[in-house]
């Protein structure tokens, strides 16, 4: 069996297809729990803050320009399938990568679009999108300073 000594973001992108993963969030209880017994539940308007993250899909694409073209069409709230695209907000975190997670070392970049998801016969869902290109996705998730490497 070889082994890859030098995986590189260009090595990466030339032999990855397009993806999407999704996950239910292990972390969940935590997040809920620190959220209702604490102020960091509370934004400094006293809104309370969105769990937008419950589920949470993320499609992997060529280019930055084709992650912002993929927000732009969830802006226009589309039906897919079934359901009902509801667009909320987006926290681009390639524009704003200093405020990554609390506890997470790593740099992690991504259009995080939040939607409303509402399918016939089931009741509507927050839903985080973490639209990435394969160039990041390779640096978050598969390079050597990536926590999952």
């Amino acid at each position: 069996m070889e082994e890859f000594k030098d995986l590189s973001p260009d090595w990466y992108a030339g032999i990855a297809p397009v993806q999407v993963s999704y996950r239910l969030k292990r972390s969940l209880l935590e997040k809920l729990v620190n959220r209702s017994t604490t102020t960091d539940g509370i934004r400094g308007d006293g809104s309370v803050r969105l769990v937008a993250d419950w589920r949470a899909y993320r499609p992997v694409v060529p280019t930055l320009e084709d992650a912002y073209t993929l927000e732009a069409f969830l802006k226009t709230n589309p039906i897919i399938g079934n359901s009902q695209i509801v667009y909320l907000y987006t926290n681009d975190k390639y524009i704003n990568h200093e405020s990554h997670k609390k506890g997470s070392s790593r740099n992690f970049k991504a259009l995080n679009v939040i939607v409303e998801v509402t399918t016939k016969g089931y009741a509507p869902a927050v839903s985080e999108i973490q639209i990435v290109d394969k160039e990041q996705y390779f640096r978050n998730e598969l390079g050597k300073d990536g926590v999952s490497h």
